[in-house]
């Protein structure tokens, strides 16, 4: 009966593969025959079993030997699998400037379990799987490995340009609306320390309109671009710019209809036409139109905040009453425009009389 070694346990990393070999010896006849686990009939195989991401994992292999004779015999071959940890930059190279020091570059890499190495820099465990290498040279490329038992992984870091410090654009002030015919308002955005505005026309290129101020004031209505410069280091500036606006509304238009000629007890409508307006707010005077008070819906009034204002059983006191509407549009910096007036005339209706009947008296 011949016999079978599959070989010495073996233990790899997550991901990588192991050479199994079969080695018989005895039995009859002139050749083995190998039948493996896995369904491979020849003497050596190549495995590559799945681990996890936390522990290992232990995978038996066995090879079934048989010589000419039909006589067999067998033997297992554990193969362990360990954990391969996991890399990833979680914080990318950045820039580090100072005063007669050397330009240097740190970044921040997050691990799934293990201890990181770096090929240059300070390695500095932040907090759990947080790892930092700070202090590497400018233009120095590195690889930064993670290790865990007898499994590692490698990730290549390319130097950062550090010939300008990182400049984000500004953030904006937020964009302004001015009523047409008003003073336009000023624009404003805010940078880090060591840097000012510049501001421009278009998204890109183009000369500067202003420089070294965080705000502006256009000159027209219409979309403009900060950007971030640096004090310090001359010529960096911002990847972007951040465009901000300033909006010309117009003034609401508000044309009331003619004059209202009604007799005691009956009702009177004006109406208003406009345009750019969506909110309205009906007015009377009293005096003449030396003032005006807002009116509202009840009794004597309805519609007063429509385009419509109806007037209710109008009584003779309110002859050469003055009627006029604010119109405005809602959201807008305008202030509400005034419409022209409209004159309410209030007539007594004609009573016929005779004054002059005679009245005889018959005599009994």
């Amino acid at each position: 009966q011949p016999t079978v070694d599959a070989g010495l346990d073996q233990t790899i990393c997550n991901g990588d593969s192991a050479t199994l070999t079969a080695t018989p010896s005895g039995g009859t006849g002139s050749g083995y025959s190998y039948l493996w686990s896995t369904g491979a009939t020849t003497q050596s195989i190549v495995v590559t079993p799945t681990g996890n991401s936390s522990s290992n994992v232990n995978v038996d292999y066995s090879v079934t030997v048989t010589d000419s004779n039909s006589c067999s015999n067998n033997d297992t071959v554990r193969v362990t699998v360990e954990p391969t940890p996991t890399i990833t930059v979680s914080d990318a190279p950045s820039c580090n400037f100072a005063l007669f020091q050397p330009t240097t570059y740190t970044l921040e890499v997050s691990v799934s379990s293990g201890t990181v190495t770096s090929t240059s820099g300070t390695v500095t465990n932040v907090s759990g799987t947080i790892w930092e290498i700070a202090d590497v040279a400018d233009g120095t490329d590195i690889v930064v490995t993670v290790t865990e038992g007898n499994c590692s992984s490698d990730l290549n870091v390319t130097a950062p340009n550090c010939a300008c410090p990182t400049v984000n654009a500004p953030t904006s002030g937020g964009n302004q609306e001015y009523c047409s015919g008003s003073s336009i308002p000023t624009l404003t955005a805010s940078v880090g320390g060591g840097e000012t505005v510049d501001w421009f026309g278009a998204s890109s290129g183009g000369t500067a309109l202003a420089s070294g101020t965080t705000s502006y004031t256009p000159v027209s209505a219409g979309t403009y671009y900060a950007e971030a410069r640096s004090t310090t280091f001359a010529g960096c500036t911002s990847a972007s710019r951040t465009a901000i606006s300033v909006t010309e509304e117009s003034l609401s238009v508000a044309n009331i209809g003619p004059n209202q000629n009604v007799f005691v007890n009956q009702d009177a409508t004006f109406t208003v036409s406009t345009a750019n307006a969506d909110t309205y707010q009906w007015q009377v005077s009293t005096d003449g139109g030396l003032t005006f008070v807002n009116i509202s819906d009840g009794v004597e009034y309805s519609g007063t905040q429509t385009t419509t204002l109806l007037v209710s059983s109008v009584q003779l006191v309110k002859d050469q009453f003055l009627y006029r509407v604010n119109a405005s549009l809602s959201g807008s910096s305008c202030n509400p425009t005034s419409s022209n007036n409209a004159v309410l005339n209030v007539r007594v209706r004609t009573v016929i009389t005779n004054r002059r009947i005679t009245h005889r008296v018959k005599k009994n």
